[in-house]
């Protein structure tokens, strides 16, 4: 509808200006706020104990993002104003460094595939380590299926 396509244009219209945007665990294994926040300058603000991030093994994300604890979150404007702000162009060098990696290219396959593949990975890792038995859940049957389909 015109009053959602206008809510995500105010969006991005605030992620374009913005120095930090926040990147909460979503219900996949990685985030697309990493790649919306990468994708338009802005410092990810990664708010989860977690959450999975593409390139990980060779990123430093340290350095291009701000990690903040779950039990901290309330705290997050605080924190970035404090803490944060200081190294805000060393971070945006960064995100600026890494962000052909995480846009999106439609013609073959990229290392935006490879990152969907790497955050996939790392879940079923994950899954392994706990060692519980599971249920198959709705969002397991929509992984297995995008699995498939990108033959991972």
């Amino acid at each position: 509808t015109l009053a959602d396509e206008k809510m995500v244009l105010e969006t991005f219209d605030h992620m374009l200006r913005a120095r930090f945007c926040l990147c909460p665990l979503g219900v996949t294994p990685g985030s697309r706020r990493l790649f919306e926040s990468v994708s338009f300058n802005c410092v990810p603000t990664l708010i989860s104990d977690s959450l999975r991030v593409p390139y990980e093994e060779w990123l430093d994300y340290s350095q291009m993002a701000v990690r903040i604890p779950e039990k901290c979150a309330q705290m997050t404007p605080q924190l970035l104003t404090e803490h944060y702000m200081e190294r805000f162009e060393d971070y945006r060098a960064a995100v600026e460094a890494v962000r052909p990696l995480f846009l999106y290219r439609p013609m073959g396959p990229s290392l935006d595939h490879s990152a969907v593949r790497d955050a996939y990975r790392k879940e079923d890792e994950a899954r392994l380590r706990e060692s519980r038995p599971r249920e198959l859940s709705a969002i397991d049957a929509v992984f297995a299926t995008i699995k498939v389909a990108l033959k991972i």
